[in-house]
């Protein structure tokens, strides 16, 4: 198996810079490293720029309602136990509306593989707060400025014992590929956050490398 064996016929159609790409890269890379074949495995997907995954990675898939791809995933794994199931999710898709179930998932310790993509906006909206967006960030729908705090789910995911919690970064392929492949062999339930960059609606002329840098350095706090 190679990456190009996980491929479909469609062209991805994130924006360019976007940690999407790092994300379909590792996970390729995941499922090789794992002797997964595109007919052995089934990935849940999200609503959001994460979710459109389901058009470019070749392997059995299933998209429902938005915040809803835990329940989803627990379901397949209740009946079906022997198969290998990952969950690919984003940080408003999991921490917004999904909030009850990441933590009802995390609390059950279903065996699933949550790979969380964090952004820290809704992207696909281009461009307003979500959950884990920095106090003071001005968005589309904050433009004063956010006022709450952020969600901090790794802290939440350990509080409510997940198995396996871990962050990564998705500029990082080789690392965050070994690392789901880590969680994918862990038994019990998995939070995985994601440190992605959403270059078009968060960046702003002059901080570039900056931002990039402090996505680095986050990944290691």
């Amino acid at each position: 198996m190679n990456p190009a064996d996980f491929n479909t016929t469609n062209t991805p159609t994130w924006c360019p810079g976007c940690g999407d790409f790092g994300m379909w890269a590792s996970l390729k890379e995941a499922l090789i490293k794992l002797g997964i074949t595109p007919d052995s495995a089934l990935v849940v997907y999200g609503i959001g720029c994460h979710g459109h995954m389901i058009n470019f990675l070749k392997i059995y898939g299933f998209q429902g309602l938005h915040g809803r791809p835990l329940p989803v995933a627990a379901g397949v794994r209740l009946v079906n136990p022997d198969l290998n199931v990952f969950v690919v999710s984003g940080d408003g898709d999991c921490y917004g509306e999904g909030m009850g179930h990441f933590i009802a998932a995390a609390r059950a310790n279903y065996n699933l593989t949550l790979i969380v993509h964090n952004n820290q906006v809704y992207g696909l909206t281009t461009g307003q707060t979500a959950p884990t967006t920095d106090q003071g960030t001005k968005t589309k729908s904050t433009p004063l400025g956010v006022i709450d705090f952020p969600v901090n789910p790794i802290a939440l995911a350990i509080n409510c014992e997940a198995n396996f919690v871990a962050r990564g970064f998705a500029g990082d392929i080789p690392h965050l590929a070994d690392l789901i492949v880590q969680a994918n062999q862990h038994p019990g339930s998995m939070s995985f956050s994601l440190v992605s960059l959403m270059i078009k609606f968060i960046l702003t002329p002059g901080i570039g490398k900056e931002y990039i840098s402090w996505k680095i350095k986050a990944c290691l706090l």
